[in-house]
């Protein structure tokens, strides 16, 4: 009990702290506006079970666990008869993109912030059978009501940042009440294991079934559709078409700046941007303006016959922009700020790739993706000089694009064993056996 009000306390203190950058986002950047009185508990829905089956609560904080976690979510529907979904987020893009990739989910709705009363009102909204946090983003009064209403708990392709690990180190007696809170953690390797371990968690109850993102499935365009897209934008058969993925501030800026005199010399060099949060769109096409590129948006009606670069300026199309690519960058990755983003993606369609030196939340990813010689790693300083030998070397770019494709076929799996874990911990609500993985 005295726990439970240090950590309230703690917790409103925490969120006064942070309140008036919020509201200064809110008014002057547009963020948070959707999501904020929800978060709070306010309009969230009475939750309906269908049938039978159990209430499966899926906690996908953002945009990037949303897209991994979707092919998960989709078998656990197939194999488990009448389960009614919910899918939770903690950002409006992530609440966004979820609608969007998972349309089969029963309800779509905002984590609350972890005060007593919004995670007390929202439990009694909904009682889950099931819950499921995709990697990370632990709440401990969230996952403590979760058990006072008998769900069963499970991290599913779990992972810990150093920062994170840092901080729970230090604070064991926390640690410990918040992962005893999980009933299993399905870790993306052994190095996570490791670390859960050294936390406090029973090694019994934790195994390593890999990275979910490696099981992702994206829809492919046809060869027409690629040709009419690249048509849409004027690039010609022989544009090289550079595509800057998930970017954040100030890595349009940065890239840009190291790649000027590619533009300048070869007047074939195309560049796509495309920002991860929709409140950057007007700043991007100010700096691409400012730095004196000729560039058209994906959401205009006319386009240029040749334009520079594209603004994309739409959520939900930057998987369209990799397959057109020629060589593709996965921003998030030059600033310390973010620490990377799924560089698997433009892997998937066989897209040459790079990315740069911070990619600290997605170590099992670059682990994998360096030894598999799939991904290039750069600083911001030396990608004038890598761009550029790639441009120039098709081999290089085949290489890279064949490794890429070799990867995702080894790494592969995380979903079969995932699905057996929660099969093991709920039998009673699978339809169909599935072979036992947890050991």
């Amino acid at each position: 009990m005295l726990f439970s009000v240090l950590y309230e306390i703690f917790f409103i203190l925490v969120f006064l702290f942070f309140l008036p950058k919020t509201i200064y986002q809110a008014i002057f950047k547009k963020k948070y506006r959707q999501s904020f009185f929800k978060r709070l508990g306010f309009q969230f829905p009475k939750v309906s079970r269908k049938g039978e089956g159990p209430i499966i609560w899926v906690h996908a904080v953002s945009v990037g666990e949303a897209q991994a976690i979707a092919s998960f979510v989709e078998r656990l529907k197939k194999e488990i008869n009448d389960a009614t979904i919910v899918i939770s987020s903690a950002s409006e893009t992530g609440h966004e993109a979820a609608k969007r990739i998972l349309p089969f989910a029963d309800y779509h709705v905002y984590l609350p912030f972890d005060f007593w009363l919004s995670v007390n009102y929202v439990f009694k909204q909904c009682s889950p059978d099931i819950v499921i946090l995709s990697e990370t983003d632990f709440w401990w009064r969230f996952l403590q009501m979760a058990k006072k209403e008998g769900a069963v708990t499970l991290l599913a392709s779990g992972k810990i940042s150093e920062a994170s690990y840092t901080v729970f180190k230090r604070f064991r007696f926390f640690s410990r009440k918040l992962f005893s809170l999980l009933d299993f953690l399905c870790v993306q390797s052994e190095v996570y294991k490791e670390k859960f371990i050294d936390l406090g968690v029973s090694s019994a109850k934790i195994l390593v079934t890999g990275n979910i993102k490696g099981d992702t499935h994206f829809q492919s365009l046809t060869s027409e559709e690629k040709a009419h897209l690249r048509q849409k934008f004027g690039f010609a058969d022989d544009d090289f078409i550079l595509v800057v993925g998930s970017s954040h501030d100030p890595e349009e800026r940065l890239i840009i700046n190291q790649l000027s005199a590619l533009f300048e010399t070869i007047p074939k060099l195309k560049l796509m941007l495309v920002p991860r949060h929709p409140e950057r769109f007007s700043e991007v096409k100010a700096l691409v303006a400012e730095l004196g590129y000729p560039y058209t948006c994906w959401s205009s009606s006319s386009f240029d016959n040749s334009p520079r670069s594209v603004v994309v300026d739409t959520m939900g199309v930057l998987i369209k922009c990799y397959q057109i690519a020629d060589l593709a960058i996965v921003a998030g990755s030059f600033t310390d700020r973010v620490g990377g983003h799924n560089i698997l993606e433009p892997c998937y369609f066989g897209i040459p790739t790079l990315c740069g030196p911070f990619m600290y939340k997605q170590k099992s990813l670059l682990d994998f993706a360096i030894e598999g010689k799939a991904v290039v790693q750069t600083d911001i300083k030396d990608l004038q000089v890598i761009v550029k030998e790639l441009i120039e070397s098709k081999e290089k770019r085949q290489t890279l694009s064949r490794n890429g494709l070799s990867l995702l076929t080894t790494i592969r799996g995380s979903v079969d064993k995932t699905v057996a874990v929660v099969q093991e911990l709920t039998p009673q609500y699978f339809s169909l056996h599935i072979k036992s993985c947890v050991k």
